[in-house]
């Protein structure tokens, strides 16, 4: 087949077909191969009875913090997305954010990650230790993994960029075995007064 598999991510690793592929039913035709739906199989390693074993292969996870405008008194929500996430059962990261500028209020468990446990330190200012875990993984759910609440401190100064980023990510899928990280993006805080934004959205 000559033709471009249109891949959901390839800059992040994630080599599954979207559904516009031309590889999508296109594997091979004889039943012993067919999908675990009884379908005939995509083409590639997500394909076919032998799915899952595809799945354990160490595809790397890419990990992104929303960039977001404010002004000082604001409180937002931000989220954390991952991408090409779906047997991570466990994550361990830590995020560094600009304590004299922001506060992280809250940390909220999304639609995706809801059936997970959730618990949050801080251990220096400036820091936050944030750990999710469930034995089942994500259950092939995908969207923003978690939403942190900022909080833009009063006493911020307007026309500034701040920034929310990873420090550390250790994830695991439900075999206890380690996901590598392809990519972390972090996030840019737009600091400016409220007569700024009000012009920006006019």
């Amino acid at each position: 087949l000559e033709a471009d598999p249109i891949f959901h991510a390839p800059q992040l690793e994630d080599f599954h077909l979207k559904e516009e592929s031309p590889g999508v039913d296109a594997g091979d035709p004889d039943p012993p191969y067919n999908d675990l739906d009884g379908s005939r199989n995509d083409m590639g390693i997500y394909g076919g009875p032998y799915i899952e074993v595809g799945s354990r292969l160490g595809i790397p996870v890419g990990l992104s913090i929303a960039d977001i405008r404010a002004v000082p008194g604001d409180t937002l929500l931000v989220p954390v997305e991952a991408f090409n996430a779906s047997s991570m059962a466990r994550a361990e990261m830590v995020l560094t954010y600009p304590a004299q500028s922001v506060a992280i209020v809250d940390v909220k468990t999304t639609e995706a990650s809801r059936a997970f446990s959730l618990t949050t330190e801080y251990p220096v200012s400036g820091e936050i230790r944030i750990l999710l875990a469930n034995t089942r993984g994500m259950g092939g759910k995908t969207g923003a993994l978690l939403d942190l609440v900022l909080g833009v401190k009063d006493s911020t100064t307007a026309s500034r960029e701040e920034a929310i980023g990873f420090k550390q990510v250790v994830l695991f899928d439900d075999l206890a075995g380690e996901i590598p990280v392809a990519d972390k993006k972090s996030g840019t805080i737009r600091i400016a007064s409220s007569t700024a934004v009000g012009e920006d959205e006019s």
